[in-house]
Formats: C-alpha cells, structure tokens, sequence
C-alpha cells in the first residue's frame, strides 16, 4: 500500500482524520482533490524537500488512500508531470509552472 506526501499551506490536521481539500498549483492550471486518511502532518527541514519546493520548512501530510482507492490524488484540471527528487523521492509537478504537489517514494 502506498502512502503519499502532500504538500501543504492548509492547516494541520489530526493523525489519523479524513482528509478532503481541493487544491491547485501556483499557476491554477493545475486543479486537484487530495483525498485519503491522514497519517501525520509534519514540517519537514530536509534538504530534498527543501530544494523541490524552494523554501523550509515544508508542511507535509502523509496521506493514505482511503479504503477502495489506489490513489490520494484526484486532477480535476491540467496536467501532472512525475519526476525523480533527491534520494529516493518521486515528485509530482505542474506540467506548466512546475510547483511539486505531492511526493512519494519510490
């Protein structure tokens, strides 16, 4: 089962919560619904998360899928490009502008 990684500006939420937001890139090309259970919200420092979102910390949300789903991540609109981050880290960028959305491992 995979867990994914949110990147967030949203509040925190509660380990363990359901967790449905609609979201977009900096463009707003991109539009998206992050959906699944809420693991852990985190701020995160490392180096890797650092350089894929430009800034530190990074608020992240281990996101779950919910029961029946494969995936967290519904694209309303625009496109999604997955590419290879430091370590063992995949990120899922906006084809247009580039913002990371969310991030999983490999």
């Amino acid at each position: 089962l995979q867990h994914y990684f949110i990147q967030s500006n949203l509040r925190l939420y509660k380990v363990m919560s359901s967790f449905n937001k609609e979201g977009t890139c900096l463009c707003k090309k991109t539009k998206y619904i992050a959906h699944g259970e809420a693991i852990m919200s985190a701020l995160c420092h490392c180096k890797a998360c650092s350089r894929a979102v430009g800034m530190s910390p990074v608020h992240l949300i281990l996101l779950k899928p919910s029961e029946g789903s494969e995936d967290v991540l519904d694209v309303k609109e625009g496109e999604i490009k997955v590419v290879h981050g430091m370590g063992k880290m995949r990120h899922a960028i906006c084809t247009d502008c580039g913002v990371c959305i969310y991030q999983y491992p490999e």
